[in-house]
Parts: C-alpha cells; structure tokens; sequence
C-alpha cells in the first residue's frame, strides 16, 4: 500500500491514545504516506508527527456545516485514490467517507459498517492497544503502546515563561485540571479550591490548566492561593499546555485530555474518577500514575459521563475527599523531591 488513510475525529483525549497508531502504521507499511483525517480542534496534535503526511479536517460543529463539508471532503479524498483506511470510530461518518472515497481496503472496529477488515479487540484492552488490534490483518507484530506529544521551540519558551518562575521560588510545582466537557466527570469544584488552599499553605506552587471555557473555574478554584499560582486556562494553546504539562511534578485531573496529554509528556497523573471506570481503557497507563475512585454498586453509570447524577447523591466524587488527594499529592510531590 502507498497511501493510507486514518480517520480519528474524536475528542482530544481520543486523539492523543491514537498516536501509538500512527507510529506503528509506519512501522508495518514504510513506504507508505500516511494522512489523518481529524477535527480542527485537534489537527495541531500532528502538526510535528514524523508519522503524518497531510491532515485533512472535518468541521462537525453543526449539522447543516458537517453534512456540506462531508461530501466535499469525500470528493477531496476520493482524488488522492488512498489504497486503504483505517477507521478508529464506529462512527457512521467514517463508513461514508471511506466508501464515498472509494477506498478499496477499509478496516476498523467490527461493529461498523462497510468494512473488508473488521477486527474484534479482545475485551479489557487499554485504548491505546485497542486502537493497535486494527493493524493485526496486515502485522502480528507487537507495538510501542506508549503515547506522544510534541512541540517547537517556540512552545519550549512559552512554557519556560509560564513555570520557570514558580520553579525558581521553590516547591514542588502541581497542576489541576478541574475542567470536563461532561458535569459528572468533574470532581466538585469545593472539592478543587480546598485541595488548592492545602497545597498552597504546604508551599506548592499550583497550575491551573484547561480551555478557555474553564477559565473561570480555575480562578475561582485558585482564589486565596496567593502568587505562587497561576491560571493557564484558555491562555495557552494545546502544544504549549503539554510542554508546561511536562514541566509538573505531578498532575491532578478528572478523567479528561488532560489526563492523556500528561501522560503522553511524562508527567506523574493522579486521576480522580467518578462515573467512569479503568475497564473502559481510557485511565493512565505510566507506572506512576494514580487513579482515585470509589468502589459503589451505581459504578459505572455512563461510558462518557452525564449531565448529572443518575442517583441524585454524586457520591462517586463528592467521597474522594481533598484531604486524601492531597496526601497523594504529598507522597508524588516527596518522591520527585528525593530522586532530584
């Protein structure tokens, strides 16, 4: 095959467990270009990738916008003749386009429609490897499940200019990511502002990070923390967020992209759950990593999240107390002190 095709329009977090992919595609077919098809909000993710030739968008942010740039995108597709695609959603979009495209070799998950490749994972696979099973019809080779980030210089420098004072004043440096497109992933923001206040006092320096649409969560989660925090929401842009992200000691975060990006820049995660759980394949996977939750009989009420509690009591989150996050934090924030 010469040119492949990998559609992955999900969120970001989704993105970043698909870059394991892109590098094993180049592994098995080494002659071939590789594009990916993506949403605007997450193109810049391959924007640096050795592994992706050409990035190709698809705007789903309303009906009327996706349905005409849909079939302006499969004719688009259908000139560059792509060999094979491979499709990491079982999205019906996915199937259109492949087809539309006319793509002889069309492989993913087997749920989905119009596939010559379907593969069935085995169950209890992490995201990550799940996304890999799709190359076993063409390769029975292992391969390096570890995700990647990266970035230019330029973003190099904006995250110097964001940690390096707080580096310079002392202290472990910690990031909070209290944002989530779904309200029952998020740990309650109380919950956030007294684990901050905690590890303010202990003399933590805190990050806040997260789009611009949890610009006003973390100032009010930051609020009495004093100078050494900081609110990076909404002022950074993806690759910079993750080069400040591999400048923590530590992260705490709901089960969201930011969970995933400081993973993919080596950063220590511990990850509160609430609706969700690890089975799902979408926890972190270093061997530093946390995950904090409870063990309820409700667990889990929803594969994404919800609006809100099915049982009305939310106490999936509202059990994990700041008290026991911030010991976590305590013995994260002790170890990288005794190994520096």
């Amino acid at each position: 095959m010469k040119k492949i095709l990998v559609i992955q329009t999900a969120f970001l977090g989704d993105v970043i467990l698909s870059t394991p992919f892109f590098r094993a595609v180049a592994r098995v077919f080494p002659d071939a270009r590789v594009d990916a098809l993506t949403v605007p909000q997450t193109k810049i993710v391959f924007r640096d990738s050795p592994f992706v030739r050409r990035v190709w968008t698809l705007d789903k942010s309303t009906v009327f916008r996706k349905t005409a740039g849909l079939f302006r995108l499969a004719r688009g597709l259908r000139a560059e003749h792509y060999d094979a695609a491979f499709s990491l959603q079982l999205h019906a979009t996915s199937s259109f386009l492949m087809a539309a495209a006319g793509i002889r070799i069309r492989v993913g998950f087997r749920r989905q429609k119009g596939l010559t490749h379907p593969v069935a994972p085995p169950k209890g696979l992490h995201m990550r490897h799940r996304y890999l099973t799709l190359l076993s019809p063409f390769s029975d080779r292992t391969f390096d499940g570890r995700t990647e980030m990266r970035w230019s210089e330029a973003e190099d420098r904006a995250a110097d200019a964001v940690t390096a004072p707080l580096r310079r004043a002392g202290g472990p440096l910690v990031g909070l990511a209290p944002g989530s497109v779904w309200p029952t992933k998020r740990w309650p923001e109380t919950h956030y502002t007294a684990l901050a206040r905690i590890l303010s006092a202990e003399g933590m320096a805190l990050v806040a990070v997260g789009g611009p649409e949890d610009r006003g969560l973390c100032a009010s989660v930051l609020d009495g923390t004093g100078s050494r925090s900081l609110n990076c929401a909404g002022e950074l842009s993806v690759l910079e967020s993750a080069a400040v992200l591999s400048r923590l000691d530590v992260l705490v975060t709901n089960d969201s992209a930011p969970l995933h990006m400081a993973d993919a820049v080596g950063t220590d995660v511990i990850a509160i759950f609430g609706p969700t759980v690890r089975r799902f394949g979408c926890a972190p996977w270093r061997p530093g990593d946390e995950v904090l939750e409870r063990d309820l009989a409700c667990r889990p009420c929803s594969r994404h999240g919800g609006r809100r509690c099915p049982e009305r009591h939310f106490r999936c989150m509202l059990d994990t107390t700041p008290e026991a996050v911030s010991e976590r934090v305590r013995l994260h924030t002790g170890s990288v002190q005794r190994l520096s």
